[in-house]
């Protein structure tokens, strides 16, 4: 950007604060020179600015799994609500425990991981916490971990984002590993076992509700996301399943309960106690379809069968095959 002088002062063209281009002046040529760095360093700041954001990668709709072609089985978890003294930590941690010792066995964790009463209406309902907010979310971390590698989606729930909603963090971000897939909304993947795939929408919140119909939200969304599972939590109705049809496909809505045997928020609404816990496992077989189990001790014994038999089926294909019988299928080591 060059400077003029004119007469006994200094001109350069530049854009005013309304964004016009126009001469502007000044006294001497030292101010000239430094307005017209300082134009030319926004300039650059903007430049790079918009430069590193063109390159930013775009968030795809959806992620991909990939597991051997074999049964497995996916274990939904939310509404932990740790911090409560009403939480059933035993039980939390031995679902988290099975899921960890299974083989085959995977975890989606869709939400409200801890209680986290920071809102300011609700902020009154922290002085009948077990512990403060930093317990609260090391509880989660530390629930998290016995997962581990078990862990292979994380979408948020409504009171883990209170933290975001309020002062910009994500915390449950910052807990969960890099390698997994985290959404502070909702997350659809799709898992391929050999030739088999599923698709899965997760979120902790559907909208849409029904007094008849708790999976009301989940069903509804399925005309315009197309999934063969949809998940969800938050209402601490109960865990539970239900098929239902749309434009000529048969659909699973899941609905996981919660850890929180006791809520005295629910009592001040007026509503009814929980059923069962939050979480609830889908027993896979890429070949024969799909089973869900609300307990998850449950859904690993199943599972552990489903993997022994399909292995058992396969030294049999071999032994006929040795005797002159044949079978499709490949032996798995």
């Amino acid at each position: 950007m060059k400077v003029y002088r004119h007469g006994n002062r200094w001109r350069i063209k530049a854009h005013d604060d309304a964004g016009i281009r126009r001469w502007m002046s000044f006294d001497t040529e030292d101010e000239a020179i430094a307005y017209a760095e300082h134009v030319s360093q926004g300039i650059r700041r903007i430049d790079d600015v918009w430069s590193r954001l063109e390159g930013r990668s775009i968030i795809t709709p959806y992620h991909e799994v990939e597991l051997p072609a074999e049964p497995y089985g996916l274990a939904f978890l939310s509404d932990l609500h740790f911090g409560s003294p009403h939480t059933d930590y035993r039980q939390a941690r031995l679902d988290a425990e099975v899921i960890r010792d299974t083989p085959g066995m995977y975890a989606v964790f869709h939400g409200d991981g801890i209680d986290n009463w920071i809102i300011p209406k609700m902020a009154g309902l922290q002085r009948g916490q077990a512990v403060d907010f930093d317990d609260e979310w090391a509880l989660l971390r530390r629930w998290l971990s016995i997962l581990g590698d078990k862990l292979i989606i994380v979408v948020a729930g409504n009171h883990d984002n209170w933290t975001y909603t309020l002062g910009g963090i994500d915390f449950l971000q910052n807990l969960v590993d890099p390698a997994i897939f985290y959404d502070p909304q909702q997350i659809l993947f799709t898992v391929s076992s050999g030739e088999h795939q599923l698709r899965v929408c997760v979120r902790h919140k559907w909208r849409g509700q029904s007094i008849l119909n708790p999976t009301h939200g989940m069903e509804r969304a399925a005309r315009d996301i197309d999934a063969d599972v949809y998940v969800g939590g938050h209402t601490h109705i109960a865990t539970l399943a239900r098929q239902f049809t749309v434009r000529e496909r048969d659909r699973l809505a899941l609905l996981t309960g919660t850890y929180k045997r006791y809520d005295t928020y629910a009592r001040q609404l007026g509503l009814p106690p929980s059923q069962h816990s939050g979480a609830g496992a889908l027993v896979i077989d890429p070949r024969k379809g799909h089973t869900f189990i609300r307990d998850i001790r449950e859904a690993a014994d199943y599972l552990t069968w489903k993997r022994r038999t399909e292995r058992g089926d396969d030294d049999h294909a071999q032994a006929g095959h040795r005797q002159g019988h044949t079978r499709k299928g490949t032996r798995r080591q």
